[in-house]
C-alpha cells in the first residue's frame, strides 16, 4: 500500500497522468438527419477543392475557413450560436449517434460535455467523407478525403478550456458510396510546474511518515 502511494506521489510530480474519455461513439448527442442534399453543390460546387461536392471522391482537402450554411439555415437552425435550443428537425433528446447514414447527404451532431479543470482537451475523428468542427460556435477545422472512417484520420487539440459545460457541435460531409463516422474527445491533464510537482510529492510524503 506504501509503495502505490509513493508511486502515486512522484507520478503527479512528474506530471504523469492519463487522458479521460470525454465523448465516443457510445455517447449521446443531438442529431440532425434532415439536411438531404441542399448543401450539395455549394461552397466551391463539384470541384477537387469544393465543400461538399456531389460526387468528387479523389481529393484530400483541409478547410482553413468555415462553410457558408446558409443554404442550409432552415434546416439547421441557430444551432451553432444557440445549441441548447435546437429547432424541431434536431432529436428533441440526445440519442446514440449512428455509425452511417445515408450515403450522399450530410448529417449534424451536437454534443454538450463538461470539461475539467487543467486540462487540455483534444479529438480525433474518423469519418466518410468529411467533416466540419465548430466549439461553442467558433469554427475550429474542417477537411474532407476519399477514406474510410478510421478514427484519427482527422485530430485536432481544443488547448486548455475554462471548467464547465462546452459544445462540440459538427457537420458530417458525404459525397457518394458508403458513409461512416467514429469519434473520440479526450483531456489530458496539464503536467504540474517542476516545483509543484516536487511539493505534491513532498507533502504525499510527509503524509505517510504522520501515518506511520
Amino acid at each position: 500500500m506504501k509503495r502505490t502511494m509513493l508511486a502515486a506521489a512522484f507520478l503527479v510530480a512528474a506530471g504523469g497522468a492519463s487522458a479521460a474519455t470525454l465523448i465516443d461513439n457510445t455517447t449521446l448527442g443531438y442529431y440532425d438527419a434532415n439536411l438531404g442534399t441542399v448543401l450539395d453543390g455549394t461552397n466551391g460546387g463539384n470541384t477537387p477543392t469544393g465543400y461538399f461536392p456531389t460526387d468528387e471522391d479523389f481529393s484530400d482537402v483541409h478547410f482553413a475557413t468555415a462553410p457558408d450554411l446558409g443554404a442550409a439555415s432552415i434546416v439547421l437552425g441557430d444551432w451553432l450560436a444557440d445549441p441548447q435550443h435546437l429547432s424541431e428537425t434536431w432529436s428533441a433528446i440526445p440519442v446514440g449517434i449512428p455509425y452511417g447514414w445515408t450515403p450522399n447527404t450530410e448529417v449534424a451532431v451536437v454534443y454538450a460535455f463538461e470539461a475539467p479543470d487543467n486540462a487540455i482537451v483534444s479529438a480525433q475523428f474518423g469519418v466518410d467523407n468529411g467533416v466540419f468542427v465548430w466549439l461553442d460556435g467558433q469554427y475550429v477545422y474542417g477537411a474532407r478525403a476519399p477514406y474510410d472512417a478510421v478514427l484519427g484520420e482527422y485530430a485536432m487539440s481544443f488547448g486548455q478550456l475554462s471548467a464547465g459545460t462546452h459544445y462540440l457541435q459538427l457537420l458530417l460531409e458525404d459525397h457518394g458510396g458508403s458513409t461512416g463516422y467514429n469519434v473520440l474527445v479526450s483531456d489530458t491533464p496539464v503536467p504540474l510546474p517542476p516545483a509543484m510537482g516536487l511539493f505534491a510529492a513532498g507533502s504525499a510524503l510527509v503524509g505517510l511518515r504522520r501515518k506511520r
